[in-house]
C-alpha cells in the first residue's frame, strides 16, 4: 500500500486519517506501506490546474524535482498545499513510514527477524528493506560516488 501527503486540497484531518488507516493495515498485517509527497506530473488533472495557477514553472528544475525520490534527496520535497510548509512533508513520509513499521513489528516482532535476515542476504521484499540494502551498498560498501563538483 502507498500513502501520499501533500495533495493540495488535503485537511490536518485527512492526515490524522491516514495515519489511522496505517495503523490498521498494520494491525491486520499489510507487509510494506511506503509514504511519499505529492507530486504532481505532467499530463495529470492537478498538474494543469496548479500550472493554470501559476503554482507551476514548467523549466528544468521542475523536472529535476520531479526526477528525485523521497528516498534519494526525502528533504527535497515541495509541498503544494497552502496549509502545508515544504519542511512539513519531508517529515510526514519518513514519519509515516517509521510509524508503520514500529507498529508492523511490535505486532509482528518475527517480521523484524525476517527482515534482518532478508538484508542480510541481499534478498529485499519491502520498500524498507530495499532502503536498507541501498544504505549498505552506498555507504557500507562505498559504492556511492559523492560529486565534489560545485
Amino acid at each position: 500500500a502507498n500513502i501520499i501527503f501533500g495533495f493540495p486540497e488535503e485537511r490536518y484531518r485527512d492526515i490524522l486519517w491516514n495515519f489511522t488507516f496505517m495503523f490498521k493495515m498494520a494491525l491486520v498485517g499489510v507487509h510494506d506501506v511506503p509514504c511519499f509527497g505529492f507530486s504532481p506530473y505532467p499530463g495529470s488533472e492537478l498538474f494543469r490546474k496548479l500550472l493554470a495557477e501559476g503554482k507551476i514553472k514548467r523549466d528544468e528544475n521542475y523536472y529535476r524535482f520531479l526526477a528525485s525520490l523521497v528516498y534519494t534527496s526525502p528533504l527535497d520535497r515541495r509541498s503544494w498545499n497552502e496549509k502545508l510548509p515544504h519542511f512539513v512533508l519531508p517529515l510526514l513520509s519518513l514519519g509515516g513510514m517509521a510509524y508503520f513499521y514500529t507498529l508492523q513489528y511490535l505486532f509482528r516482532p518475527w517480521r523484524f527477524v525476517d527482515m534482518v535476515r532478508r538484508v542480510y542476504n541481499n534478498k529485499p521484499r519491502t520498500m524498507l528493506e530495499v532502503a536498507f540494502n541501498n544504505i549498505i551498498d552506498d555507504f557500507w560498501h562505498g559504492r556511492r560516488r559523492v560529486s565534489t563538483d560545485p
